[in-house]
């Protein structure tokens, strides 16, 4: 159960059976077909409700990640029955739900920066590569707070859809169903082709737990069950949306204007004697330049936010986990905030990991001290 729901939850699983008797109720139920236990919170809540006597208006609906359509076709069909089955005048709209809450840019909206300026953090020799982005907001209207998350629309990586279209043995140009996009188009900006969904592995009769398909990709699966996937129309089908990849803001907006600085580890790995890159870290790393054109939004994260100036804060980052609270020290320095702030911050290798060149050290208005614990170095802040 998602944390900011667990208060909830362990009051619905303590109330009394019939506390809920006769009353109508309905669950959207949002998850990602990626994981095993797929809308599992949604679906737990449906079942609770139940057993407390609720009466289900409509069936649990199950969202994947790309949800905006499966979401309206929910509301609506239920908001209309809601109202039927009340005894209060209800007069709602389904395309007027959080109408004034919703976010301006999202997924299908997308606001548009370009990067500003990129650099390696960790030193050349370490088993990290590690690194420093600054990206300059484009679109007017776009704001965030310190612990925020940024979104980013990738594209996968171009070498990866040309080996997917040999093995399928397509051109590009061809189209599939109803998409007015080419296929090499779909392959690039459409479809997740960097971890296979959980129902392509069903169908191909594997499990998703077993640990020896970790780092599995498509062009994998495809060269050792061309067979049984069929045509590329038939794989389509299996194939989920392409998901934002989402990363922790590493700046304040009292201190950076305009932008954000973001602080991010290139996944890459080997797998069946061929490198493997992460969809959207090296994206950044080794596709992006500088100048170029990111469409991107902003999630708030009302749950990791800077307490009240004077109270001390302990901040523990491994890796790097040290990213959002980069963006609390900016935004303590430049308030002169009066409480304790102290950051513990723990890499692989000193001599290559220890970010001395991470832009938080630059101000001179931080005081770090080295601190020896067994081999771990450690930074404390004042």
């Amino acid at each position: 159960m998602p944390d900011p729901a667990r208060d909830l939850w362990q009051a619905a699983r303590d109330a009394q059976a019939g506390t809920l008797s006769s009353v109508p109720y309905s669950v959207l139920a949002l998850g990602d077909r990626s994981y095993t236990h797929f809308a599992k919170a949604g679906r737990d809540w449906d079942r609770q409700l139940s057993a407390l006597g609720g009466v289900t208006v409509a069936e649990v609906t199950l969202a994947d990640a790309d949800y905006d359509a499966t979401a309206q076709d929910w509301a609506d069909q239920i908001l209309p029955a809601m109202a039927e089955r009340g005894d209060q005048d209800v007069s709602i709209k389904s395309q007027d739900l959080g109408a004034d809450t919703a976010p301006r840019f999202n997924r299908r909206n997308p606001a548009m920066g370009h990067l500003a300026a990129k650099r390696r953090l960790t030193a050349e020799g370490s088993s990290k590569e590690v690194m420093h982005y600054e990206i300059t907001f484009e679109t007017a209207g776009l704001e965030y707070t310190a612990g925020d998350t940024l979104n980013i629309l990738p594209v996968n990586d171009p070498d990866l859809v040309s080996a997917l279209l040999k093995e399928m043995e397509c051109e590009g140009n061809e189209r599939i169903g109803d998409h007015p996009d080419s296929l090499r188009d779909l392959l690039s900006t459409h479809f997740e082709i960097r971890t296979p969904s959980q129902a392509l592995l069903e169908h191909l009769g594997l499990n998703a737990e077993d640990k020896a398909l970790y780092g599995v990709d498509l062009l994998e699966l495809l060269q050792n069950h061309r067979v049984d996937i069929g045509e590329m129309e038939t794989l389509a089908t299996f194939l989920r949306p392409l998901a934002v990849r989402s990363y922790s803001i590493s700046s304040s907006p009292k201190v950076i204007k305009g932008g954000v600085h973001l602080t991010v580890a290139s996944v890459r790995y080997d797998r069946a004697g061929r490198q493997h890159h992460g969809v959207g870290s090296t994206y950044l790393a080794d596709r992006m330049a500088v100048g170029d054109a990111l469409r991107l939004y902003v999630t708030p994260n009302s749950f990791f936010s800077l307490p009240a100036s004077e109270r001390p804060i302990i901040m523990v980052g491994p890796g790097t986990g040290v990213a959002p609270f980069r963006g609390f020290l900016q935004e303590r320095a430049m308030a002169k905030d009066t409480g304790k702030t102290w950051l513990f911050f723990g890499e692989r290798q000193e001599a290559f990991d220890f970010f001395t060149a991470h832009p938080c050290q630059n101000n001179a208005d931080f005081l770090f001290r080295r601190i020896g614990l067994t081999g771990l170095a450690a930074d404390v802040l004042y």
